[in-house]
């Protein structure tokens, strides 16, 4: 299959769908400010640390600190420091009394902020774009035995037409949950389509159909901030084409590292809503209706672009096949 192809195609389509969707009418977040200090609450989800990562990388004058109270999170605390250490050394983790409220929210404000600006000026913006990919997980560093051994206990072998569907069932804000149904649709829809679904999130209310992988509550074994990137990395790298859920900033953490994104968006929109698809590529927010049509149309060509791949493999074989011939006779 043709990357590049590939690559234009969920480009063009993106850009063409998130065009026709009537945006919400919600300002972005505010920025933190020059010189702020961002806290990461380690009683929260991992995933909010990504947003304060990405922000820091994106403006230089930006340092953070780590916090958290309760006692099973302890370690949770003890391994965001040492991340931020190994990415920040000299702007995290500090000691401050005096920090952004709203740190998480502040930080996405600061990314939707940086990339707008840019999108004006294509290198800059490619850049960023870069960074916060690779600002993650170093694309040099192998994944850690533990991530291998989690998805060989879990999958049978790598799958390259995946995708990956994200399951929400938390207390806080639940009108922002999965719904049971909207999850059966989506999991008969990759089916049908011819693709495996890999379940990742919360434990789902329903068993899951026939041929559908089951990562739920990954992070039990897979537990560090670090290990939890590096398995989104190589779930990526052994071909998950797409993401879909409600949104939540484990989704958003993938869509920064480059994965494909549908993000349903919940009624009311959150405050993070309607912003990050305008900013960065190969992200969809919808509602529940528009993202089934958006992952037939956008998982449906897939085999028309492998049949297409498989087309250029055979024709380049047959070239070279002709090439040679010719050649031997020449020699000859």
């Amino acid at each position: 299959m043709s990357s590049s192809w590939l690559a234009r195609f969920e480009r063009d389509f993106f850009t063409t769908f998130n065009a026709r969707l009537p945006k919400p009418r919600l300002e972005a977040p505010n920025p933190a400010p020059p010189n702020a200090i961002l806290r990461f609450n380690a009683d929260n989800s991992w995933w909010e640390l990504a947003y304060i990562a990405c922000a820091l990388e994106l403006d230089k004058t930006l340092k953070a600190t780590v916090g958290g109270r309760r006692k099973e999170r302890q370690r949770a605390k003890q391994e965001a420091i040492a991340y931020l250490q190994a990415q920040f050394p000299q702007r995290a983790p500090v000691r401050a009394k005096d920090t952004t409220r709203r740190s998480e929210l502040c930080a996405t404000g600061t990314i939707i902020t940086r990339l707008r600006k840019d999108i004006c000026k294509p290198r800059e913006h490619l850049q960023n774009r870069h960074i916060l990919g690779t600002l993650l997980t170093k694309p040099d560093v192998p994944a850690p035995r533990s991530v291998e051994g989690f998805l060989e206990r879990k999958m049978d072998k790598p799958d390259r037409t995946a995708v990956l569907v994200w399951i929400r069932r938390l207390t806080y804000q639940p009108y922002r949950n999965s719904h049971p149904a909207d999850i059966d649709k989506i999991l008969s829809t990759a089916l049908r389509l011819g693709h495996t679904p890999i379940v990742l999130g919360n434990s789902p209310e329903r068993p899951l159909p026939r041929g559908a992988t089951d990562l739920t509550e990954h992070w039990n074994e897979v537990k560090s901030f670090n290990d939890q990137l590096m398995l989104l990395r190589t779930l990526r790298q052994r071909g998950a084409l797409l993401q879909v859920g409600v949104r939540s900033a484990a989704l958003d953490t993938g869509a920064f590292m480059g994965i494909p994104t549908i993000s349903i968006d919940p009624t009311p929109p959150t405050d993070r809503s309607g912003h990050l698809a305008d900013v960065l590529p190969n992200y969809l927010e919808a509602r529940q209706a528009e993202a089934i049509d958006a992952m037939e149309h956008l998982l449906a060509p897939s085999r028309v672009q492998i049949a297409f791949g498989w087309i250029q493999q055979e024709l380049y074989r047959t070239v070279r096949t002709v090439q040679q011939i010719r050649r031997g006779r020449h020699l000859l």
